[in-house]
């Protein structure tokens, strides 16, 4: 099982969604969570569709606001599912290995302020 997380800042440039597809073919990761997208919510599915089509994924952009994290699941190799979601993070949970342990991982993107971050931690 291959885990990625990077920081992308920025995923509407095309050369940064090619470069998604490339590193989850060439490293064959299974999931991937990309923070600091700056998607704008319109544009998500579109986005989306071009980098890895086909699988699922969860992010936290609402309203008016710019996706920050995206988590992203190869549905051929794992089984996601989505157990919170934050403005800065977002915890998925999954099966894996012979005995189905249960896991949860989680991806951050943080608000710059140290006030922003409090809520983390409550």
């Amino acid at each position: 099982m291959n885990i990625c997380c990077w920081n992308i800042r920025g995923l509407s440039d095309s050369c940064k969604q090619y470069a998604v597809t490339n590193l989850v073919k060439d490293y064959n990761i299974n999931i991937i969570g990309l923070v600091e997208n700056k998607v704008k919510i319109e544009n998500v599915q579109s986005i989306f569709k071009k980098c890895l089509p086909g699988w699922n994924s969860f992010h936290n952009g609402s309203g008016n606001d710019d996706c920050r994290v995206w988590f992203c699941g190869n549905p051929q190799a794992v089984k996601v599912s989505l157990a919170d979601i934050h403005p800065q993070i977002i915890t998925c949970s999954f099966e894996y290995g012979a005995n189905a342990a249960l896991v949860f991982i989680s991806f951050v993107y943080a608000e710059y302020e140290r006030d922003g971050r409090v809520a983390l931690w409550r």
